[in-house]
């Protein structure tokens, strides 16, 4: 295990290089998003400064959290207060990033312009999902039921979208979040697979491995080549489709400003 000032050096750098990846995708194409996330509530005057504190606020508990990793002793009541606030930020993203929209989108082909214009959205929302597959995979251990049940249970979440006027239902958004669904499934199951579970004493805990079981490390080795063979076919796929995609971005916004296209959805004229 690396020495202590090793250990918070490196968590130091990683909460930093968070710190600036963050403050660059709010400041940027995030920036509209989370001012209407926030307009509901009348807190769109105070985004940027919102913004600076949630930039903070976690990137001191990535942190920690790092530290904790490395150190491999994990604090029981601070894992469960940063699940509890990835759970608000995770419902608050899903449900509440377009109050009074009510649209549905069943074109998979939209993938492309979202990937195009709002690359960071799509990063998101496939990186949000990685933690829900995470916790599926520890505690469900047949792929062939746990994951289609993660998938009805986001289409369903696209469904009370709709119903409720929180947004539009997005196949696009169905198919992102499964991915993440799926990458977090993935690595909690090859974990498990090759024996690496959780030993403490209640108020602490920390990763331990036993021996896997027959055949186990075979089974691991063939879901994550499977996995980076999809992975890699699926990257090829979009590659090669959005080099030739004629794309105009300005085209449906029919001659209006960014302000003026914001100021219509909130208002329900689209």
């Amino acid at each position: 295990m690396p020495g202590k000032v090793m250990r918070v050096c490196v968590s130091a750098i990683v909460a930093i290089a968070w710190w600036l990846s963050l403050a660059w995708v709010l400041g940027g194409q995030a920036f509209s998003s989370v001012d209407m996330l926030l307009r509901p509530f009348g807190l769109d005057d105070f985004t940027g400064a919102i913004m600076l504190v949630a930039e903070v606020a976690s990137s001191v508990v990535l942190l920690f959290a790092c530290y904790q990793l490395i150190s491999n002793r994990l604090n029981v009541a601070f894992w469960r207060v940063l699940a509890a606030a990835y759970g608000v930020c995770l419902f608050a993203v899903v449900m509440l990033k377009s109050v009074g929209v009510r649209e549905v989108n069943f074109n998979m082909v939209d993938l492309l312009p979202q990937l195009i214009e709002y690359p960071a959205s799509v990063v998101v929302n496939f990186l949000l999902f990685v933690p829900v597959g995470a916790l599926v995979g520890w505690r469900f251990r047949r792929p062939l039921i746990a994951l289609p049940l993660g998938l009805l249970g986001i289409a369903a979440v696209e469904v009370v979208q709709y119903a409720l006027g929180l947004g539009i239902a997005d196949v696009v958004d169905v198919v992102v979040d499964f991915a993440g669904l799926c990458l977090g499934y993935l690595v909690a199951d090859v974990l498990r697979l090759a024996g690496v579970g959780l030993n403490g004493d209640g108020a602490h805990v920390r990763f331990a491995r036993s021996a896997p079981r027959e055949g186990a490390v075979r089974t691991a080795g063939m879901r994550l080549g499977l996995a980076a063979a999809a992975a890699v076919a699926v990257a090829v796929t979009i590659g090669v489709a959005l080099a030739h995609y004629d794309y105009d971005p300005y085209a449906f916004m029919d001659g209006m400003t960014q302000e003026e296209f914001e100021a219509a959805m909130m208002d329900g004229e689209i």
